[in-house]
């Protein structure tokens, strides 16, 4: 098989007359049967580099897959919105130092599908980039770019050029193209002016976790979810980095436009909207919260149906202001598959209000609590009522957001897929302008 690989490529060269910089082998040529040709074929001297084609949407058999000498540039697999690579998958690989190269299926096919659920200005190379993958574009699809998406992808292509490789990356002209795509992408969006220069990120001298203390008599937590018919309140949560960290975060986020606002919001009783900072950060509360291994632990003990995830619904910002009459009592509405392995979280960043929350546990015993900074509030949907009492003067923000065990979606899901509305919507005004008063706060204080 590398005997006919080799002739097929050579011929290829001829009959073109291109230089192949990139070959995509296919999955059978990694077979235990073929490997040891292909293996002598790759390890010849040649102009061109090559690269794996596969789908594969397990970790370990990625890695396996591409664990090869000599190594592979990069792997293509099948990625769009409705069939997006495996984000573990991608993780290790691009940790391995080998490219991932997104290839969406037949545009009919994705176009068609992917219109149900987004909108018609979704383009799927930003898409592939935020999250580290190279995008590829079909010969000829660039005559139906919009000017917006055209001027994009040529700063890219300029960024590409003029990346400052590492030594251990300089082997092939091809790999500046294929190297770190979200380093690329900023680079772009910088030039053209979507997003401002930014200094270096700096890497975080801790991992996220949580408090001793949360860590403590899980089991006994755990009873006391079940008997409050699954809620349960917990104080000094976090330990004192992440808590740090995600305060922090949240001061950044409500001066800047990485919240897409919440278009069931009225703004007044409850402000805020979706947490959408696409471009990978240390300081991100998607590795604060998501990415934080022992809270994923707790959720797992305290709710003991099975290990629990991060869900794939946005982390949402909320504040109840100082006008705010709170929300009504309500359980919580059920998003995915299966019930108790779908829960909602609360946590409090600070609250310096008046403000209750009140809930009913399953004997018909009433709680009320106020919630303190630093405090998490874990509730299973269908289950037990809880309701927010008024601000009475003072404000109260908190993060909301989905651990699941089950990634099956329920009828509900879908109806919070579409969240448009236009400038005249409330809450999107009170955002625009909390992040104008945030602003001048900033700029007030460094005068």
């Amino acid at each position: 098989i590398g005997k006919l690989m080799e002739e097929y490529i050579l011929d290829i060269q001829k009959a073109v007359g291109l230089t192949v910089g990139l070959v995509w082998m296919p999955y059978a040529a990694f077979k235990k049967q073929f490997w040891p040709g292909t293996q002598k074929m790759l390890a010849k001297t040649r102009s061109w580099d090559y690269g794996i084609h596969a789908e594969v949407s397990i970790p370990a058999v990625a890695k396996k897959l591409l664990d090869r000498s000599p190594k592979p540039t990069a792997w293509l697999t099948t990625d769009d919105f409705l069939r997006p690579a495996n984000e573990e998958a991608v993780a290790a690989t691009l940790e391995a130092g080998i490219a991932c190269v997104s290839l969406p299926r037949k545009e009919a096919v994705a176009a068609n599908l992917s219109a149900l659920y987004f909108s018609e200005e979704a383009w799927p190379l930003p898409w592939a980039w935020h999250r580290g993958l190279a995008a590829s574009v079909p010969l000829g699809a660039t005559a139906s770019l919009k000017a917006p998406q055209m001027e994009l992808l040529k700063a890219v292509a300029f960024a590409a050029s003029h990346l400052d490789l590492p030594a251990k990356q300089t082997g092939f002209p091809l790999q500046a193209a294929l190297y770190d795509a979200r380093s690329t992408l900023k680079a772009a969006e910088v030039s053209i002016g979507v997003l401002p220069p930014s200094a270096p990120e700096t890497k975080l001298a801790f991992s996220p976790g949580v408090s001793t203390k949360t860590l403590t008599g899980l089991e006994e937590k755990a009873k006391i979810f079940k008997a409050n018919d699954h809620i349960i309140y917990a104080e000094d949560f976090f330990d004192v980095p992440t808590f740090q960290a995600i305060k922090e975060e949240t001061q950044r986020l409500w001066r800047s436009t990485d919240i897409e606002a919440n278009c069931n919001l009225d703004g007044k009783n409850r402000l805020g909207g979706y947490i959408m900072d696409l471009i990978t950060q240390n300081s991100s509360l998607y590795r604060l919260i998501y990415g934080n291994d022992p809270f994923r632990q707790w959720v797992s003990a305290v709710n003991a149906e099975g290990p629990m995830w991060p869900s794939d619904f946005p982390i949402e910002l909320r504040e109840y202001g100082m006008d705010s009459k709170g929300m009504g009592c309500h359980p919580d509405l059920q998003m995915y598959k299966v019930p108790r392995k779908d829960l909602e979280f609360a946590f409090t960043v600070d609250n310096d209000s008046r403000c209750n929350v009140t809930f009913w546990d399953a004997a018909g015993k009433l709680h009320t609590v106020q919630t303190k900074p630093n405090s998490l509030m874990m509730v299973g949907v269908n289950a037990a009522t809880h309701c927010v009492s008024p601000t009475e003067g003072g404000s109260r923000s908190i993060l909301k957001f989905i651990y699941v065990g089950d990634y099956r979606k329920s009828n509900e899901f879908w109806h919070y897929t579409s969240n448009e509305c236009d400038d005249a919507n409330p809450n999107r005004q009170m955002l625009d302008d909390r992040r104008a008063q945030r602003l001048r706060e900033v700029r007030s204080a460094e005068l």
